[in-house]
């Protein structure tokens, strides 16, 4: 039996090793095609950035060499967030800025989207009446939001929409050139605009247009792993270069992160694998966290990635739930359901009610879907949405079903067939989207889970978008505007509205020159703390930990990362997601691994990868959707610990390093979000948003409820306090405040005209 079990590991050791070699082909590929399709762009990036390289030094830190490079902004990350925050400053007049990113390739603008990806702004059609004022306030009656935010968001979301407009991202209008839109979830009047499924990816790519065609230059294949502080002000930012296994410094006197929210804590997530964040390294700085708790989740495919919203539900596919070999397989959903009827108005609904919401279990209503679909999960099952046959099998009765969904799909011509019939019908693109990343509709059921999707909260941020350490930003995602709901889309507004203030402030306050070198002991330490973790992992590993004398890899690029290899690969973690299986050139996840020890690791270690799921897998199961206190105390615990014994425990190969970096930033994060929870919870907090907390003294809804998912709706009492959070030395720290309410400012307009003349409307 040994002997098998031998066999059996050196079998998987070398299926990984060639997954990881046919990554790595394709991705020498894929750079090649990307240098081939914007020679011009490339040519302009680098020969206006030459001289920068040539005058970078070369730090001794730690025994290894480490390259470093001056700026007066650099933006963390190539989303929409991250080169719009660019693209401003250089417009601007500052012309001193860098982009630093993983890869060009990766990340959830580029790579996320649903049946109708949305994009929210104030109304800018019909007759319909709407103002900056009333867009705040929709955004301020989210709860937990600060008012100053929201107006900011409100006061710059025409203009940030017209920019992209302007830079070619095609927005219907009407004949008349009126931008129309609909009513999105949490929206009063019709704000909602959609360019596709892949709005967000068209807005990243143009801006990347834009950001090529200014010649700012991108740092490729760069993860950033420290945040570096210096008495309370922000020196730099400490990246590791995977393609050669080096470090680069980036000084700097502003750095805005623009790097998502922390989507590496959650093993079910439907952000796109190469999606991490950079949460950790932030709030370890010192910047505040704020509204931790809030999170959206929905249902969504596992391989690939994707919202199953809008018409993936209104087609009313089966819901079937197998054993884990896929075997087995029953449709579930019919057995807590009072008639058919009742069964598929829920799926259709679902389409609308897309977010898990605990007003909607409650109440009886769509998010029951969710809960059901969870719990299967959580007793060992598997869940798959089949297109090929009707639920219950034959013909669907369409009498059966509500007067709104009837009247829709009767509208859409769609009542007839298979769930395929009708996808097809109503959206065939969608079918288009799976086949084209390998899933047929029409052979194959489609995997589904309950999913992390967005962070509503995140690194508490002023009206300028800067966080409580002096010079560091947060746009995007990463920066917490949100509260416990928000309209659908305007994550996408708050982006470019976030950036482009940051932009202008430090345009207009925070010009200047940032010094290179001579780090205080401060600073210094910081970056030693981060070398020592290397080398202490690569003990037994292959590779080296930079005492060979490598510079680092500082190399401005068009997307090439040092030795002429993607940075998107290596920026991706080396290829592998963050549930341990090798991703395809999509960034998808494929496969897992059950905890097998990494290239090089030693017996008395355990790789990054395995250690990354085990965390993944626990936050999924603690801290997603469904919470208990009790088990989140627990895991609080268990997180503490592996944090603080990461450097003894950890191994990896110099491939695999990347993932002990990201390690460690997913474990700060999740010690600082359960903890929140926690606190949350201890404060009286109960189910609101996406999230519920079981509750021994709440009510169920539903007699299949197990009885330790009794839970009580959030009253409100917590609905305009806003929770902060802090973490120091090792321990998370928490305080509640008032919301700011939104300003009454006097906009007599020679006032208005005197402040601007005199501060820039800063």
């Amino acid at each position: 039996m040994k002997e098998q079990s031998k066999a059996e590991a050196q079998s998987k050791a070398m299926e990984q090793s060639k997954a990881k070699e046919q990554l790595k082909a394709k991705a020498q590929s894929q750079a090649k095609a990307r240098s081939k399709a914007r020679p011009q762009a490339k040519a302009q990036s680098q020969a206006q950035t030459p001289s920068r390289a040539e005058a970078a030094a070369s730090l001794r830190i730690g025994g290894a060499n480490v390259r470093a490079c001056a700026f007066n902004t650099v933006v963390v990350g190539t989303g929409a967030a991250g080169y719009n925050a660019a693209c401003r400053l250089h417009g601007l007049g500052q012309r001193d800025v860098a982009i630093v990113t993983e890869g060009v390739g990766v990340g959830t603008s580029r790579n996320a989207g649903s049946d109708k990806q949305t994009y929210y702004k104030l109304t800018l059609a019909g007759g319909e009446a709407d103002s900056v004022r009333e867009m705040a306030e929709t955004l301020f009656a989210g709860g937990c939001v600060d008012g100053d935010i929201a107006l900011c968001e409100a006061a710059l979301s025409a203009q940030s929409f017209f920019r992209l407009v302007e830079l070619g991202v095609p927005f219907p209008r009407n004949r008349y050139g009126e931008h129309v839109g609909y009513k999105t979830d949490h929206d009063p009047r019709r704000r909602a605009t959609s360019a596709g499924p892949y709005t967000s990816r068209l807005m990243t790519e143009r801006l990347q247009e834009d950001a090529e065609a200014r010649g700012i230059p991108v740092y490729d294949g760069m993860q950033a792993v420290r945040v570096v502080v210096e008495g309370g002000a922000c020196r730099g930012v400490l990246c590791y270069a995977a393609a050669d296994r080096g470090y680069a410094l980036f000084f700097c006197r502003n750095l805005v992160l623009a790097t998502g929210g922390p989507a590496g804590m959650y093993a079910d997530s439907v952000y796109p694998a190469g999606q991490c964040g950079a949460t950790g390294i932030a709030l370890e700085a010192g910047a505040a966290g704020r509204n931790l708790t809030e999170w959206q989740y929905g249902l969504a495919s596992v391989a690939p990635r994707w919202n199953v919203s809008g018409t993936f539900m209104q087609a009313l596919p089966r819901f079937v739930s197998t054993g884990p070999d896929g075997g087995g397989g029953r449709e579930f959903l019919r057995d807590y359901f009072r008639s058919e009827g009742d069964m598929l108005d829920s799926v259709f609904l679902k389409g609308y009610q897309w977010p898990f919401d605990a007003r909607k279990v409650a109440s009886g209503g769509s998010s029951a879907i969710d809960i059901l679909v969870h719990l299967e999960r959580a007793g060992g099952r598997r869940v798959f949405l089949d297109y090929r046959r009707n639920p219950r099998g034959g013909g669907l009765d369409f009498s059966l079903l509500g007067g709104e969904a009837r009247a829709y799909l009767e509208k859409a011509g769609a009542c007839f067939g298979t769930p395929l019939d009708r996808l097809l019908r109503m959206n065939s693109p969608a079918v288009d989207f799976y086949r084209d990343r390998g899933v047929d509709l029409a052979a194959e059921p489609l995997e589904i889970a309950l999913c992390a999707q967005h962070n509503n909260g995140g690194l508490a941020v002023g009206r300028h978008w800067q966080t409580s350490v002096e010079g560091l930003f947060a746009a995007g995602e990463a920066a917490a505007t949100h509260g416990v709901y928000r309209p659908g889309g305007s994550a996408l507004n708050a982006g470019q509205a976030g950036s482009a203030r940051a932009a202008m402030h430090i345009a207009a306050r925070r010009a200047g020159s940032a010094r290179a070198g001579g780090l205080s002991p401060e600073g210094r330490r910081q970056v030693e703390e981060i070398l020592a973790l290397a080398a202490t992992a690569l003990r037994g590993g292959s590779g080296s930990n930079g005492e060979d004398g490598e510079s680092g890899g500082v190399v401005p690029s068009g997307g090439v990362a040092p030795d002429g290899e993607s940075g998107a690969a290596q920026g991706a973690g080396d290829g592998v997601a963050p549930d341990g299986g090798a991703r395809d050139g999509r960034g998808e996840a494929r496969g897992r691994e059950s905890g097998a020890k990494g290239d090089g690791a030693q017996e008395d270690g355990a790789s990054a990868l395995a250690l990354w799921d085990r965390a993944a897998r626990r936050m999924s199961r603690v801290g997603g959707p469904i919470r208990d206190a009790r088990r989140i105390g627990e895991a609080i615990a268990e997180t503490k610990a592996e944090l603080a014994s990461l450097a003894q425990t950890v191994r990896a190969s110099g491939d695999e390093l990347g993932a002990v970096f990201r390690l460690r930033d997913v474990l700060i994060c999740q010690l600082v979000y359960l903890s929140a929870m926690e606190d949350y919870a201890r404060a009286g907090g109960k189910s609101r948003g996406s999230a519920i907390y079981a509750d021994p003294n709440g009510g169920k809804p539903y007699d299949w409820l197990p009885d330790d998912l009794a839970f009580a709706l959030d009253d409100g009492s917590l609905g305009n306090l806003v929770q902060e959070a802090s973490y120091a030395n090792g321990e998370p720290a928490f305080s509640w405040r008032d919301a700011r309410p939104i300003p009454d400012s006097d906009d007599f307009f020679e006032n208005v005209w005197r402040e601007f003349r005199e501060g820039g409307g800063d």
